[in-house]
């Protein structure tokens, strides 16, 4: 089995460095958005301790019995609580099976602006919906999303040198987008089978989470790939 190809590139190379040096980060990356699709990064200045403190409270959030957090559901690709089941994207290009569904459960909070286009805005920008039970993960988040959205766009640009494009036109095609950030809880598989719609268990189907990322989207930010796998270079 080929070792996938994750390399860990520091960000102030591109941030602080010579048009050479950034030019080789950004032919770095590329590569690794060729082969696995994961990189790991450096130096990108998001404090570990903000982190930490929401990955705190998202436990305890998720920890609360199914009917304290009803209240916060929303459908898929809204704002607010997404209950186990919720999602089935586990096998990305392939017609969605509710009974194959996604063990992970997640808090979706999103960018808190207005296209002027009234569909686009309430498909896509509708209010964050924020758990009492959880006092100050609005500030905390909003702190962390926004050193996120950062790196972001300094992602955006190594792309767009990657490509020889016009980093600024690039650039802006992307930054309004609809982009959310998922706070998650993927359990450990039960070893007794899946988990379907609703986490009822189907005996004898193999449990799972995300599939490989094959989607052609802007980059994704995670603190660690997991519940993601690595995409196969097929060569």
């Amino acid at each position: 089995m080929t070792t996938p190809d994750i390399p860990l590139l520091d960000i102030e190379q591109w941030r602080e460095g010579t048009p050479e040096q950034r030019s080789q980060v950004a032919a770095r990356m590329d590569e690794a958005l060729g082969q696995s699709g994961f990189l790991l990064i450096s130096n990108h200045g998001i404090s570990p301790s903000l982190r930490d403190t929401i990955r705190a409270q998202a436990r305890s959030f998720f920890a609360l019995p199914a009917e304290r957090k009803q209240p916060y559901a929303t459908r898929v690709a809204g704002r607010g609580w997404i209950p186990p089941g919720g999602e089935a994207n586990a096998f990305y290009g392939e017609v969605a099976d509710p009974e194959r569904a996604d063990l992970k459960e997640s808090l979706t909070i999103g960018r808190e602006f207005a296209t002027g286009d009234p569909e686009t805005d309430e498909k896509w920008f509708t209010p964050n919906v924020w758990p009492v039970e959880c006092p100050g993960l609005r500030d905390r988040c909003e702190v962390f999303t926004g050193q996120v959205r950062e790196l972001y766009y300094d992602l955006l640009r190594m792309c767009a040198t990657a490509l020889d494009l016009d980093d600024e036109d690039f650039f802006v095609s992307h930054v309004r987008n609809e982009r959310a950030a998922d706070l998650q809880h993927q359990p450990v598989p039960a070893a007794d089978g899946h988990r379907g719609a609703q986490g009822r268990a189907v005996p004898g189907r193999p449990a799972h989470r995300l599939g490989h990322p094959d989607d052609l989207g802007p980059p994704a930010r995670l603190r660690r790939p997991a519940g993601a796998e690595p995409r196969r270079h097929l060569g």
